[in-house]
């Protein structure tokens, strides 16, 4: 059977390229599989039985029994208890107006306007 269905967060916003996986009724996880599209639609050919497992980062995974399964699902955002985090960054110019900082792995972190 074909199911599809749309994937979004509690505040009612899309959850482009999610995961949606096929679960076995002995809950063993399959290689049938898709992506949620940008605007968090999906489809998937699956049996009659068994779960759907809908995953994304920043969200809680959720499964849901195929009998049971909505047309809409949501998946509520994560939280992580980070008893400490360190911020370790280098700085460099961009260009005379603009100063980036970029991180242990050159990924942007802030861009900040420089005063005159």
């Amino acid at each position: 059977m074909k199911l599809t269905g749309k994937l979004y967060t509690t505040k009612g916003d899309p959850i482009p390229f999610a995961n949606v996986v096929y679960i076995r009724p002995d809950g063993q996880s399959t290689n049938n599989g898709t992506m949620t599209n940008d605007l968090g639609k999906w489809e998937l050919d699956v049996p009659a039985n068994g779960s759907i497992k809908f995953s994304h980062i920043g969200s809680v995974t959720r499964t849901i029994p195929i009998a049971s399964m909505p047309f809409i699902v949501t998946l509520d955002p994560a939280t992580y208890n980070i008893p400490e985090a360190e911020v370790v960054a280098t700085k460099s110019k961009l260009s005379n107006k603009w100063l980036i900082y970029t991180g242990l792995l050159g990924l942007v972190l802030i861009l900040v306007k420089k005063r005159k």
